[in-house]
């Protein structure tokens, strides 16, 4: 009588599908996604955005990192950033009534504000000179529109000045 073929198991053919999908795994390993704010993704790699101050002269390749410059004198950028170029400080116009505040710097904007006697109205984005209020009317906000002083009050405010006072 001839020997009987032996049969084998499923357990060496389920060894072998296990190393083969090790060894894909290890392989084709998936780049952590970015989640920081200071990073982002190109080319499948998480790359360095700019620091605060300082523009993307260029992205990142598969063999260099981000390459970042630093903003022009009358520019900013606030944030981590890939931006191309810088952002322009707000002109702060003295034939508009405005004065800057805060002069800027390469990571903060420049702030502007009305100068004295002016107030900033929101409809038209600009500044607008003061009310001068009328004996028996006072300012509706400080520094902005006069208003009739309300009945049970009274106003001795130098015109443009002061709220109208309870009797």
């Amino acid at each position: 009588m001839a020997p009987r073929a032996r049969r084998r198991g499923p357990l060496p053919a389920l060894l072998a599908l296990c190393a083969l999908f090790t060894a894909l795994q290890v392989t084709f390993q998936v780049t952590p996604p970015c989640t920081s704010d200071r990073h982002y993704q190109h080319l499948g790699r998480c790359c360095n955005r700019c620091e605060p101050g300082k523009y993307m002269s260029s992205k990142c390749t598969t063999t260099s990192d981000s390459v970042c410059l630093p903003c022009g004198p009358d520019e900013y950028l606030d944030t981590w950033n890939e931006e191309d170029k810088c952002l322009l400080h707000k002109v702060c116009d003295t034939g508009k009534a405005l004065v800057a505040v805060d002069p800027g710097n390469r990571t903060a904007p420049r702030r502007c504000a009305c100068t004295a006697g002016y107030h900033w109205s929101q409809d038209c984005e600009c500044c607008r000179r003061n009310a001068e209020c009328a004996p028996g009317f006072g300012a509706q906000h400080p520094c902005t529109v006069a208003e009739r002083a309300h009945r049970g009050h009274y106003s001795t405010a130098t015109p443009g000045k002061g709220s109208p006072r309870q009797l």
